[in-house]
């Protein structure tokens, strides 16, 4: 969503932030189901706070309307 919003102009998240937040996700979930319980180290938590932040700065910003419409594509995207 962040990077949906990002793209219609709201508080610009950069690619790279995306990424690297999707990979620490990817990794805690790894590591999670590997060894029974959840851990993150300061550069995951980093980087997925940094994506969370923006996000909360787009849903204060953008009109409920449109993260309605971008919320409910991003499903059908998905096939949810």
């Amino acid at each position: 969503m962040a990077g949906i919003l990002s793209a219609r102009g709201y508080e610009l998240v950069c690619a790279k932030s995306l990424r690297d937040a999707e990979l620490a996700i990817t990794r805690i979930v790894v590591k999670g189901a590997n060894l029974g319980h959840w851990m993150l180290t300061e550069d995951e938590l980093r980087a997925i706070k940094e994506v969370v932040g923006t996000f909360e700065e787009q849903i204060r910003r953008a009109p409920i309307a449109d993260i309605e419409a971008d919320f409910k594509n991003a499903k059908d995207i998905a096939g949810f």
